[in-house]
């Protein structure tokens, strides 16, 4: 992907995090300079730097002063605004459409999706951005990465791309985890569903049965997706709630998940070809 430049909109990527949302922008600057735009026309913000912390939008303008004080050859010049994770700066919406009307910055922004969602983008900024979802890897670009090349009736060609393919269903396609060493990986995507489908599920929707949460997702990752299809079509409405809200208890009560151990010993049954009991 490539970001565009001299649009006349602000460019905002939404993507869930460690996509690869950072590396665009820095990739838009390295374009910038070779273009030959001055490093002194070139702002870039990290929002969870936590020396920028807490910061509130109504003293973002003391950060384009300080830059003209120290780059007084800019004033006056087209100047490249990248805030990175923006969603962390109470207020920034305002600012940045105040900014995107009224100065001649071209303004790039990026959100995390457990807290900026593309909708939230567009709402944010009301008509004055393109938004571009980032995501993972694809497997061609996942084979870019490996240096892969993939060539028809080539059967050593394809053998490399086979094995490739099992690497990437095995680890999926965030750049991080592609790059690093194989006994890394783990431990990465550990931290990762951590981060992304625990802890930015109870910071956006403000969930207080946080043990729940954790068993539930523990529970969706170690079931088969036969399962646990079968399980949402069976829960339905006043019903689906009712049942997680006495599984809640009982994990409040227990320490253990009698919904995932359910699963996990059905699962077990039908790979050894016995009948089902729980049917």
């Amino acid at each position: 992907m490539v970001l565009p430049v001299g649009s006349g909109k602000v460019i905002a990527l939404a993507g869930v995090r460690r996509s690869g949302k950072t590396f665009l922008l820095f990739d838009t600057i390295q374009r910038l300079q070779a273009q030959g735009i001055s490093r002194a026309r070139l702002i870039y913000l990290n929002f969870e730097d936590d020396r920028l912390q807490p910061l509130h939008a109504t003293e973002l303008d003391l950060v384009l002063r300080c830059h003209r004080e120290v780059f007084p050859e800019a004033i006056g010049q087209r100047c490249y605004l990248f805030l990175d994770e923006v969603q962390n700066v109470p207020g920034w919406e305002r600012w940045v459409r105040r900014l995107h009307d009224t100065e001649d910055i071209e303004v790039f922004v990026t959100g995390s999706s457990s807290r900026l969602l593309t909708r939230d983008l567009a709402t944010a900024l009301r008509g004055r951005s393109l938004t571009f979802d980032v995501f993972p890897l694809s497997f061609s670009e996942f084979l870019d990465f490996r240096g892969i090349t993939w060539k028809r009736s080539h059967p050593d060609s394809e053998s490399s791309v086979r094995a490739a393919l099992e690497d990437y269903l095995r680890w999926g396609g965030f750049p991080e985890v592609v790059l690093a060493e194989e006994a890394l990986r783990p431990l990465i995507l550990g931290e990762y569903a951590s981060l992304m489908l625990y802890r930015d599920v109870v910071e956006r929707y403000g969930v207080r049965n946080e043990t729940l949460m954790r068993e539930l997702l523990r529970f969706a990752f170690s079931t088969r997706m036969r399962y646990q299809c079968r399980l949402v079509g069976q829960c339905k409405g006043s019903i689906c709630r009712d049942r997680l809200h006495r599984l809640g208890y009982q994990i409040g009560n227990t320490g253990s998940c009698p919904l995932v151990e359910h699963g996990e010993a059905q699962a077990e049954e039908e790979h050894q070809g016995k009948p089902d009991r729980h049917g």
